[in-house]
């Protein structure tokens, strides 16, 4: 991302939007204050086993009853 990092994201998102779920895709380790702004972290290598669930559990916990 040329004029953001994944922090500055995730930071805006929450500002802007802050009912929409956050997931964070990352190769590298997340900091802790990074991980506080966001619902879920995927590292890329777990995107194939991991994304479908992650995605569908944020999904059943923001829709309402």
């Amino acid at each position: 991302m040329p004029e953001m990092n994944g922090h500055q994201v995730a930071y805006e998102m929450r500002r802007l939007r802050p009912d929409t779920p956050v997931v964070m895709f990352s190769g590298s380790e997340i900091p802790e204050e990074t991980r506080q702004l966001v619902d879920a972290v995927v590292h890329k290598a777990e995107v194939p086993n991991e994304l479908l669930p992650t995605v569908t559990r944020l999904c059943h916990r923001s829709s309402p009853d």
